[in-house]
């Protein structure tokens, strides 16, 4: 089956697979339905809008974080994004953890709200308080 990141032209190929993927996004092991339904907002429009190339998706069952790993185009190197809800308040010390934890000193945040906009921010390591 296609990846819904290289969908193929059947249209019922292409909504099975978008159901199977937030099923595996489920599954996944968050809890909290926020933060699953945000990811699966951010997979669609880093997949479908953005056209980068293979996202999978992971959960950090220690950060409570279901995150990607992403390539923009065919040879990039790989980069992480995370979904956040900006219904939910984020702190530097908690980037950092997630830097030091995702072994990644350079985190894309995909801040989605509630009326489905979407801001990316990078950061990268040597942030002052």
């Amino acid at each position: 089956m296609y990846d819904i990141c290289h969908p193929s032209c059947d249209y019922f190929a292409i909504v099975l697979n978008v159901r199977l993927q937030y099923y595996h996004l489920c599954k996944l092991g968050c809890n909290d339905p926020i933060k699953t339904s945000t990811a699966f907002y951010v997979y669609i429009e880093i997949c479908e809008v953005k056209r980068y190339w293979d996202v999978k998706y992971k959960y950090n069952e220690e950060l409570d974080v279901i995150y990607f790993e992403v390539k923009k185009r065919e040879h990039s190197r790989l980069e992480i994004y995370v979904p956040w809800p900006t219904k939910y308040n984020i702190c530097l010390e908690k980037i950092e953890e997630m830097q030091q934890l995702l072994q990644n000193e350079r985190l894309t945040f995909v801040f989605k709200s509630e009326d489905s906009s979407s801001v990316f921010y990078t950061v990268s390591a040597g942030l002052s308080k």
